[in-house]
């Protein structure tokens, strides 16, 4: 079920969404090496249009796919990229490299540096493409030489370029712990099944030159393919935030906010930028007077995408979010002007993750819905936002309803089972796997009481508000 946070259900009264509270408590497809096909054309195609005949409705009349992986007839997909994140089956990805350079990777995997590779998954390739190791906010954040299973990014043009594998440009492949791979998954989820408009993720059994490396985590990058999926349009001003994307104010020009360059870095990162939209963002958060910046800030930035995510983050306990931390996000500025957009990455922490005394301080569980991080002592994308009376009212509804559609404990626990029966195969044959059965089934299980506790506590901080 999609929990929706339409227009009507964010307006009405918090107190009403809360009442809700009460009455709420796989195969692999063999990836096998095929002809080179491009899906994707010079510019990603958005969602099909449900109209006969509408300008995005796909022209291909059978997938080239479904003769490797059967199981994609069965679903009615809208763009040739929905099959590479079915969340139903852990897909299966191949990657062929010459050993010099594999050996290489496993070598200097900090390095962070390209090196050819064809990758195949149901029955298409891309050659020309590049593979590299990444590091991650993940428990294993430092990258260790000779280990394969360390988080990896497959570049689809990296050699060849406008190269494309239904439609992607990047994979991204995600690896901490076998706990991890259930609970990172799980917040994905959670997010789009609240109606906001985040990366898909699924699992994917990954093999080297026919060797199979291990099963991981594989979330949908945040780059131009995806601007164009979920926006319908790539051709704006991409940037990514890391650590500092904090929105407050520096000065009028660009360089003011280059210094340090993960704060505000425009995507591509080898071009310089287009910082109109962005300086409008934060002018007017620094700028405009309480009683105009209702009208105003709606212009600019995407409240009706912003107010329930920031909802479910809170909920979620998470602190190294933009909201909370100023980190792990992407925003998106049109040229032709209108709200910005901002898409999540880095899901991998919340009330289960450990203690950090910066992003997770120690009592995730009682995170308040109003605190951010440690990191910072004021943050205006969420302080101003929330300092609005209609906003906080929507807020607070907004994380009712999450905690009383997707989050509840019998969802969760439900959908932690069925994930758990789509990992016991891949990771009972995974020679990389971090732990054993034993020590996978007590994390999951201190997973699920675990949001059974922060769930308890967002009802009593709701019902206290």
């Amino acid at each position: 079920m999609v929990w929706g946070v339409a227009k009507a259900r964010r307006d009405r009264s918090w107190q009403s969404a809360l009442a809700l509270l009460g009455g709420l408590g796989a195969a692999a497809c063999g990836g096998s090496i095929g002809p080179t096909i491009d899906l994707g054309g010079a510019r990603d195609a958005s969602r099909a249009s449900s109209a006969p005949g509408g300008a995005n409705t796909p022209t291909a009349a059978v997938d080239p796919g479904v003769a490797a992986c059967p199981w994609i007839a069965e679903h009615d997909y809208t763009h040739p990229s929905d099959a590479f994140f079915e969340r139903s089956v852990v897909i299966r990805i191949d990657l062929t490299m010459s050993d010099a350079d594999w050996q290489y990777q496993l070598a200097n995997p900090d390095l962070e540096e390209y090196r050819p590779v064809t990758v195949a998954f149901c029955g298409e390739q891309a050659t020309g493409a590049g593979m590299r190791f990444k590091r991650s906010t993940h428990p294993r954040s430092d990258l260790e030489e000779g280990y394969p299973k360390n988080p990896m990014v497959l570049d689809l043009n990296e050699f060849a370029p406008g190269g494309r594998l239904r439609g992607l440009r990047k994979i991204n492949l995600e690896y901490g712990d076998d706990t991890m791979l259930v609970a990172e998954r799980l917040n994905w989820e959670l997010l789009a099944d609240f109606g906001l408009n985040v990366s898909r993720a699924n699992y994917a059994r990954v093999f080297v030159n026919g060797d199979y490396v291990g099963v991981f985590t594989n979330v949908e990058r945040v780059d131009r393919s995806f601007a164009q999926l979920h926006w319908g349009e790539n051709d704006g001003q991409l940037f990514k935030h890391a650590y500092c994307g904090t929105f407050a104010w520096r000065g009028d020009e660009p360089a003011d906010y280059t210094a340090d360059p993960r704060c505000y870095s425009p995507e591509p990162s080898d071009e310089p930028g287009d910082f109109t939209g962005l300086l409008e963002v934060i002018d007017v958060l620094e700028h405009t007077a309480d009683t105009d910046l209702e009208h105003v800030l709606p212009t600019v930035w995407n409240l009706d995408a912003w107010l329930p995510m920031v909802a479910a983050l809170q909920a979620l306990a998470y602190g190294d979010t933009p909201n909370a931390n100023g980190n792990n996000f992407y925003t998106y500025y049109r040229f032709a002007g209108g709200p910005a957009e901002v898409a999540l990455w880095d899901l991998d922490g919340g009330f289960f993750a450990d203690g950090a005394p910066c992003e997770h301080p120690a009592d995730l569980i009682g995170w308040d819905l109003f605190r951010i991080s440690e990191c910072y002592s004021y943050l205006p994308l969420f302080h101003r936002v929330v300092a609005v009376p209609a906003w906080r009212a929507r807020y607070l509804t907004a994380v009712a309803d999450f905690a009383a559609g997707p989050f509840t404990p019998a969802s969760y626990e439900a959908r932690v089972g069925e994930l758990v029966d789509q990992l016991t195969g891949p990771l009972a044959d995974d020679p990389n796997r971090v732990g054993d059965d034993a020590a996978w089934h007590a994390g999951v299980a201190a997973l699920v009481a675990s949001q059974a506790a922060r769930h308890a506590n967002v009802a009593t901080q709701l019902s206290d508000w």
